[in-house]
């Protein structure tokens, strides 16, 4: 059977992960929220928070442009939670709720697995997830389970810091109408960062994606 042209995107997209990864001596940056789909098996340090402004645009006929507010806020080593918003009232849901758990970690923190709610940014739909990250050489590789729209879906995901201040990341959500995507993100500096990414739809005939999101990070409490 030949692949489909989604199949065959995903597995470029895969392959040009997996060589930034292994050209790469750079350990890879640490993306406490996730990728530019999928969650990460880490926790905000108790005390810090990130708020994301992510703005999503449809290319094709379907051309439109959702506006959303991500926020995480660190409660305990172990948990972290937040609330994002829908700007543009375009999405299913206008608020929706995050929770991570990282129920299992190593002293070191070179792998963990989380369990919680997340919000998919395309068309903020809430889904519950189970992931598990690990570090190998170079790369942080990610791998877990969702429940979205009555359906459970398998999800991976690869960031790599190739460069000092960039890190390419690729993930991918399986399932009709989910996305392969592919981006790479600018650190300005420990509390500013932009991440530019595209999505490639799994079922033919839908619309490739584009999202930008602004990251700002820091403390909101002193101990």
């Amino acid at each position: 059977m030949n692949p489909t042209a989604p199949q065959r995107i995903s597995a470029l997209i895969g392959a040009m992960m997996l060589v930034l990864a292994l050209a790469s001596d750079r350990q890879a940056a640490a993306l406490y929220t996730g990728l530019i789909q999928i969650p990460a098996a880490r926790c905000l340090p108790p005390g810090a928070y990130e708020l994301i402004l992510e703005v999503d645009a449809g290319a094709g006929d379907n051309n439109t442009t959702a506006i959303i507010v991500d926020s995480q806020f660190g409660l305990t080593p172990r948990l972290d939670a937040g609330i994002d918003f829908d700007l543009g009232l375009g999405a299913d849901s206008v608020l929706v709720g995050n929770l991570k758990y990282l129920f299992a970690t190593d002293s070191k923190h070179t792998w963990g697995a989380t369990l919680g709610v997340y919000t998919l940014s395309t068309a903020l739909r809430s889904a519950e997830y189970v992931v598990a990250s690990r570090y190998l050489g170079g790369c942080d590789v990610h791998l877990g389970l969702m429940h979205l729209n009555n359906g459970n879906q398998w999800f991976a995901g690869l960031n790599s810091s190739f460069l000092k201040r960039l890190t390419f990341m690729g993930d991918h959500v399986s399932g009709q109408g989910n996305y392969s995507s592919v981006g790479v993100q600018y650190n300005f500096n420990d509390r500013f960062n932009v991440l530019a990414g595209v999505l490639f739809p799994n079922t033919s005939g839908c619309d490739t994606q584009y999202t930008v999101q602004l990251t700002l990070a820091g403390p909101y409490s002193v101990d």
